[in-house]
């Protein structure tokens, strides 16, 4: 589990948080390559994904600054040259680059891009990828960051429109694939806080129940005490068993942070 120490508090990254969200395919894929196989991949991928990052983060702050120079080898070019097409469409002035954000509900995160439009009016924030597709954990993850600038005032709160972007760099080079999250406060509320909610009852849940073996009656060399306390275990699974033939569910209203 990856935790980041902030002036609030130590809290668990985004990413850890999003666990919760099943993968779907996720076994099947293991399944398919072998433990082995699936393991290097996944480290493959995420020393491409830093690779990239660390790139567009020098070029942002070193503008002109060569492939080779920042230590990108040939077969991540394609993913460079991606940036560099979204980066002439997206005239964003930078303002924060990887940097730390957290909020005092619960979780903190690394925000890879936080910029400006030219008038200065909208803000981006943006997310960078390298995989195969954009998957809904990314859309939440990018509005968490958005949401943590927001409270740590990075953003300013009235009359600035906020964008949070998540931007799937292609390995051929082609143009990439931007996904923009559309009312971002009501995914951050209904989405990311639910997983948060979750996450921190699967970390406390041996809080919320006790063992019980309601079908232990028996009575003997036990003290009258036991004994009353035993018959009232017997009664009581039996009324559990009439009760769940008329039980009805009914869904629970969100958890959301006042």
């Amino acid at each position: 589990m990856r935790t980041y120490k902030t002036p609030d508090g130590e809290f668990p990254s985004v990413t850890t948080i999003l666990e919760v969200i099943a993968k779907h395919g996720l076994n099947s894929w293991y399944a398919k390559l072998g433990e082995v196989e699936a393991k290097r991949q996944l480290e493959a991928a995420g020393e491409r994904g830093t690779k990239v990052h660390d790139y567009i983060r020098a070029a942002y702050t070193q503008p002109g600054i060569s492939a080779s120079i920042a230590g990108i080898d040939d077969a991540h070019l394609g993913y460079l040259s991606s940036f560099q097409k979204f980066s002439y469409l997206y005239p964003i002035r930078p303002k924060h680059l990887e940097e730390m954000v957290w909020s005092r509900i619960g979780f903190a995160g690394t925000l890879d891009f936080l910029g400006v439009s030219q008038d200065a009016e909208e803000f981006y924030v943006i997310d960078w990828k390298t995989s195969s597709r954009i998957y809904m954990q990314h859309l939440l993850q990018v509005c968490a960051y958005a949401a943590a600038a927001t409270e740590q005032g990075l953003v300013p709160v009235k009359g600035i429109k906020v964008h949070p972007i998540v931007v799937r760099l292609k390995e051929d080079g082609g143009e990439p694939e931007v996904k923009e999250v559309l009312e971002w406060k009501n995914l951050f509320q209904k989405g990311f806080v639910a997983a948060l909610n979750l996450w921190q009852v699967s970390r406390t849940g041996k809080e919320l129940y006790k063992k019980v073996n309601p079908f232990t009656t028996s009575t003997e060399g036990s003290s009258p005490k036991q004994t009353k306390k035993a018959a009232s275990s017997a009664s009581s699974a039996k009324g559990l068993g009439r009760g769940l033939k008329s039980l009805k569910m009914e869904p629970a209203e969100p958890i959301l942070p006042k």
